[in-house]
């Protein structure tokens, strides 16, 4: 459990003291949800969380903050789907959902323009 407290204790600390940060990366974390300071780093391109344990509710409201994001990446946790936001977000280019228990997309997902939408390997019910 102290590991755990720790991680999230300097996930806190970089958020909110790196406003400029362009890539984080904080897979194989066993993390449950993300801290609302990820909404902070405006200037985030690229999202790194797989094989963690989020779920939709472990998502910060207002990831569509995050309007330079290129990747998402999410593979191998426990999605069953995603925020509408992340379909707003322009500069996506990269949604690798692999791995999660996918059993919807949000309708407007088709408006993403993206280099790669791979979904295999989800294991829908």
């Amino acid at each position: 459990m102290k590991i755990k407290f720790l991680i999230k204790i300097y996930i806190f600390f970089i958020l909110d003291g790196w406003p400029q940060l362009e890539i984080l990366q904080i897979c194989r974390n066993k993390l449950k949800s993300l801290p609302q300071q990820l909404m902070r780093c405006t200037k985030l391109r690229r999202l790194y969380l797989n094989s963690n344990q989020i779920n939709l509710h472990g998502l910060p409201r207002g990831i569509f903050n995050l309007e330079k994001l290129e990747v998402f990446s999410a593979a191998d946790n426990n999605l069953e789907t995603i925020p509408d936001a992340l379909c707003r977000l322009g500069s996506l280019k990269v949604l690798n959902l692999n791995k999660n228990r996918l059993l919807t997309l949000p309708e407007a997902i088709h408006f993403l323009q993206l280099k790669v939408n791979n979904n295999n390997n989800n294991n829908n019910r």
